[in-house]
C-alpha cells in the first residue's frame, strides 16, 4: 500500500481531473437510456452495470481533461474576472499539462473498451459504434481541424453528445435493438442538450470573447442567450407532448416537470435587470436546475413505462 504522502496527492489529482460533481450531467441521460432500453425488453446485470460505470468515469475524465486543456487561456481569463473562481486543474497546479493530456486519452480508452466489451456482451454492434461517436463528439468539440467550441456551433456538438448519443448508449448497453420508448422522447432529450449547453455559457461571454470563443453568448449578449436556453426548454417540453401522443408515460412526466420548473426560470428572467452578474447567475441557476429536473423525471418517466408496457 502507497504511503498516506504520495496516496491522498495522487488521490486529488485523479478527483480533479474527472470531477465527480459534474457527473450528473452526464450520468442522468445514460441512466434515461437504460430506463428506456429496460422498458424496451433490455436486460441488466452486474457486468453491464460495470462497464457502464467505466464508460462514465472516461467519458468524464475525457470531456474535463480536453476542455481544461484547450480552455485555458479562456479560464485565466475568467479568474481575473470573477470574485469566487471555481478550482482548476491546470491553473491550481494539481497536475500537469501532460497529466491532463493522458487523462484525457485514457477516458477516451475507457469509452471504446466499455463500448467494445458492451458490444461482444450484447452481440450488437451498437454500443462500440455509440463509444467511438461519443470520442468523436469531443474531438469535433475541442480540437483541430474542427473545434466548434471556438469557432460556433458547439452546442450543437454538445446537445448531440448528451442529449442523443448517452441516452442511445445506456439503451444500447441493456441490449435494446429498437428503444420504442426513447424514440418517442428522443427530439425532447436532444432540446434538453442544447437548452443546457445554451445555458452553461451564460456569465462567461466576456472571458469567451476575448478568449476568442464563438459561442452562443458571445454572439447574443447574455440575455439573448438566456432566452434562446428557456426557448429551447420550452421546445423541449412542447416535444415531449407530443411524444406522449405515443401513448408513453416517460413523455408526459417529463413535459409535466418542465412546465413545473419554468416558473422559477421566468421569474429569474424578470428579477434580472440585465446588469447584475449575481441575477445572470440566478437565471442560469434556475435554468439548470430545471433541465436535471427533466432529466431525472425521464429516468422515472421510463419506469412506468416499464410497469405499464
Amino acid at each position: 500500500m502507497p504511503p498516506p504522502q504520495l496516496f491522498f496527492p495522487a488521490l486529488r489529482a485523479v478527483s480533479a481531473v474527472a470531477r465527480p460533481k459534474g457527473w450528473a450531467k452526464l450520468a442522468l441521460p445514460l441512466l434515461a437510456g437504460v430506463g428506456a432500453g429496460l422498458s424496451s425488453g433490455g436486460r441488466i446485470s452486474p457486468n453491464i452495470l460495470g462497464l457502464l460505470a467505466i464508460f462514465l468515469v472516461g467519458d468524464a475524465m475525457l470531456i474535463f481533461s480536453a476542455n481544461d486543456l484547450v480552455d485555458e487561456k479562456a479560464d485565466r481569463i475568467r479568474r481575473t474576472m470573477e470574485v469566487n473562481p471555481a478550482p482548476k486543474a491546470l491553473l491550481d497546479g494539481t497536475v500537469t499539462r501532460r497529466a491532463m493530456a493522458y487523462a484525457a486519452l485514457a477516458g477516451a480508452a475507457m469509452v471504446l473498451a466499455a463500448g467494445h466489451f458492451l458490444a461482444a456482451h450484447t452481440g450488437q454492434r451498437a454500443p462500440s459504434f455509440l463509444a467511438m461517436t461519443a470520442v468523436l463528439c469531443v474531438v469535433v468539440y475541442e480540437f483541430y481541424p474542427f473545434r466548434l467550441n471556438y469557432r460556433g456551433g458547439g452546442e450543437l456538438v454538445e446537445a448531440f453528445g448528451v442529449g442523443v448519443v448517452l441516452p442511445l448508449f445506456g439503451a444500447a448497453a441493456c441490449g435494446a435493438s429498437s428503444p420504442r420508448a426513447l424514440a418517442a422522447l428522443l427530439p425532447s432529450l436532444g432540446f434538453l442538450g442544447l437548452a443546457s449547453a445554451i445555458g452553461s455559457t451564460l456569465g462567461d461571454a466576456n472571458a469567451d470573447a476575448a478568449a476568442g470563443k464563438n459561442t452562443v453568448s458571445v454572439r447574443l449578449g447574455a440575455g439573448r442567450a438566456a432566452t434562446a436556453s428557456a426557448v429551447t426548454l420550452n421546445a423541449a417540453a412542447f416535444a415531449a407532448m407530443l411524444g406522449s401522443l405515443a401513448g408513453k408515460p416517460s413523455a408526459a412526466v417529463v413535459a409535466i416537470a418542465i412546465a413545473a420548473t419554468m416558473g422559477r426560470v421566468i421569474s429569474a428572467s424578470k428579477a434580472w435587470n440585465g446588469l447584475s452578474s449575481d441575477g445572470l447567475s440566478r437565471v442560469k441557476s434556475a435554468l439548470g436546475r430545471s433541465v436535471q429536473t427533466a432529466w431525472i423525471a425521464a429516468v422515472a418517466g421510463f419506469a412506468l413505462d416499464r410497469i405499464f408496457s
